[in-house]
């Protein structure tokens, strides 16, 4: 007698399509909202499940001027893609990886005034890869990160 049960086919309970023109439609629509400022999609965890590379593929067709990431490595995932929009990654980046970043156009974003503290010290001991770019995160009233305004 079998422990185990027959391996059956089964279909997924769920499956996710993408629309590309959805995708198009919807940051051509944003960006009509907002007039001349920029609209920066947001790919982190995978574009959430939907395909980072794929639909960074739809925004580099509609030449968006940057594009936000979680990590440094979906950073080099899409470099490696042949992705080339300037990418913002806003999670967590150890300070050794943004001081020997070697990828072009991407910037760190940089969460509390002991973040830009550490940069600094680090900064007077190494000497950066490429010049570092900087995205300073303020808390406008969630209170989950950034820095305050009164810190400021």
């Amino acid at each position: 007698m079998s422990l185990f049960w027959p391996v059956q086919k089964v279909a997924p309970l769920i499956e996710v399509r993408v629309s590309q023109s959805a995708l198009r439609h919807n940051f051509e629509l944003f960006q009509s909202l907002v007039g001349d400022r920029y609209v920066f999609p947001v790919l982190k965890a995978n574009a959430y499940g939907h395909g980072i590379v794929e639909v960074a593929k739809v925004m580099s067709e509609l030449a968006v001027r940057m594009m936000c990431v979680d990590s440094y490595f979906e950073a080099i995932h899409l470099r490696n893609a042949g992705i080339h929009s300037e990418l913002l990654i806003i999670g967590y980046t150890p300070m050794v990886t943004i001081i020997s970043n070697k990828l072009r156009e991407v910037a760190f974003t940089l969460t509390s005034l002991d973040a830009i503290d550490e940069l600094a010290k680090t900064l007077e001991e190494y000497t950066p890869a490429l010049p570092i770019q900087i995205h300073v995160k303020i808390d406008t009233g969630m209170n989950r990160q950034g820095i305050l305004l009164t810190e400021l």
